[in-house]
């Protein structure tokens, strides 16, 4: 039970947008991989929705993987930008499962 919650629950989705926070805050290209490996559980979970959420389903693992190519250039700031909607996505997320 443990596990799953680790790869596809809130603790996960916790844990990989802080991986993606300070991996491109302190451009380390090695967190950006690693916060892209450990969002592929959830997104794939995520992925049997309707509506607009297969689109956000199908932008976040793409924006980490730019945000780990591009966290080492001259453009480091592009990656802090391509979290923004990854968190309004993940705060829209809580807040629907809140106001069940």
């Amino acid at each position: 039970m443990i596990l799953i919650q680790l790869l596809f629950g809130w603790p996960a989705i916790i844990c990989f947008m802080a991986l993606a926070t300070i991996g491109a805050f302190k451009s380390n290209k090695k967190l950006m991989v690693a916060a892209l490996i450990w969002s592929l559980p959830n997104t794939y979970f995520i992925s049997g929705y309707n509506g607009w959420i297969q689109f956000a389903v199908l932008y976040l693992p793409l924006s980490f993987g730019v945000s780990a190519f591009l966290v080492e250039s001259k453009w480091n700031v592009v990656p802090k930008l391509l979290l923004i909607p990854a968190y309004a996505f993940y705060a829209a997320l809580g807040l629907a499962v809140v106001n069940q």
